[in-house]
């Protein structure tokens, strides 16, 4: 069994925000205009990456398209915060009250999160 680990939210949401940007601007067939995102650490459900009111072009967007970014904002972050084991988190697409959140959930064993 793996040991617990901790990871700072405030590393992960700086990177994730520099990510997101990056990742949106790859995939210009499912976002052609930017989106009006909220990007960091989203509790209760323990996200980080990005939440968006599905509108336009979005709407139309696959599953397995919103799932390719969700994999990408996943290993970009994880590449650049090296000191938590990301890698191990698990990318994925939720939509909860009319809101999509794309991105991943931290490692099973990351249940410490500093400020």
């Amino acid at each position: 069994m793996a040991k617990a680990a901790s990871i700072s939210v405030r590393d992960v949401t700086k990177v994730a925000k520099s990510t997101v940007k990056k990742v949106l601007a790859n995939h210009k067939t499912v976002f052609p205009k930017t989106p009006d995102v909220r990007v960091g650490f989203f509790p209760p459900h323990y996200w980080f990456g990005f939440v968006m009111v599905p509108t336009g072009e979005i709407q139309q967007a696959t599953l397995q398209e919103l799932m390719d970014v969700a994999v990408e904002i996943k290993r970009f972050t994880a590449d650049q915060v090296t000191s938590s084991n990301l890698g191990a988190g698990r990318p994925g697409v939720m939509l909860n009250d009319g809101l999509i959140t794309v991105g991943f959930a931290p490692p099973l064993e990351a249940n410490q999160f500093e400020g």
